[in-house]
């Protein structure tokens, strides 16, 4: 089992709390990335910062409930099971960091369902490439969180109980 000192504490609650600023942040600059290279599978947008800001202010808000939710809880299960190290973080980052992709895929899919009696991929999130794009995104925010939260308090981690 390892620990966190009452000292350490700190360096931890700023690392988880910067995440939603984080996930934000990042929400923005793929937008941006997104819309100059594919154009949102063709879809038009006369203002792009505006959206881009939009749409990082709902990452963010994700990024809220992600690590309130996902990476609290999954950081102290990961204390009680030893030593936690950058793969871990790192690892659970991509994880969680699809979970919204998820969710919003699932619901989108069960109400096509509930609707129409069958769900074909397209509907879903754009196909299978849409399906592969939202697993990248969400797989970037996860892990480049999941290395911010590391440098802020991964020194913290690995002392013996």
């Amino acid at each position: 089992m390892a620990r966190v000192s009452l000292a350490d504490q700190p360096a931890v609650m700023r690392g988880l709390a910067v995440q939603p600023v984080v996930s934000a942040l990042l929400g923005f600059t793929f937008f941006h990335l997104e819309h100059a290279s594919l154009g949102l599978s063709g879809i038009r947008i006369s203002g792009p910062t505006q959206a881009g800001i939009v749409f990082g202010v709902i990452v963010g808000i994700f990024g809220v409930f992600v690590t309130a939710f996902g990476a609290y809880p999954a950081l102290w299960w990961l204390l009680k099971q030893g030593p936690v190290r950058r793969w871990h973080a790192l690892l659970a980052g991509a994880l969680l960091g699809n979970v919204p992709g998820a969710l919003i895929v699932g619901a989108i899919a069960i109400s096509r369902v509930r609707q129409e009696g069958i769900l074909d991929l397209t509907d879903a999130a754009y196909g299978p490439a849409g399906l592969l794009r939202l697993a990248v995104f969400g797989s970037l925010v996860g892990v480049a969180s999941a290395a911010v939260f590391w440098w802020f308090a991964g020194k913290t981690f690995g002392k013996p109980a």
